[in-house]
């Protein structure tokens, strides 16, 4: 009997296993989570290079003026 209990154990685990090879809800969690992490931290990392390279050509300026006159000099190449 014991061998018999043992066995059908085995079984049930197996089916489990086998269930949830082809229906794992958990996956489906997973993977919604990496989307939106994926997602978020692309536009972090875009918000970040554009504030990169404002800050680039705002060091960069050269700011001149005179009574009435100002003048900006900036090197647009820099936003590359």
């Amino acid at each position: 009997m014991n061998k018999r209990l043992h066995a059908v154990a085995w079984l049930l685990i197996g089916g489990l296993a086998t269930a949830m090879f082809f229906v794992n809800p958990l996956a489906d969690v997973a993977a919604r989570f990496s989307r939106e992490v994926t997602v978020a931290t692309g536009a972090l990392y875009g918000t970040l290079r554009v504030a990169n390279s404002l800050m680039s050509v705002a060091k960069d300026a050269d700011v001149t003026g005179g009574v009435g006159v100002a003048s900006v000099t900036a090197s647009p190449g820099q936003l590359l």
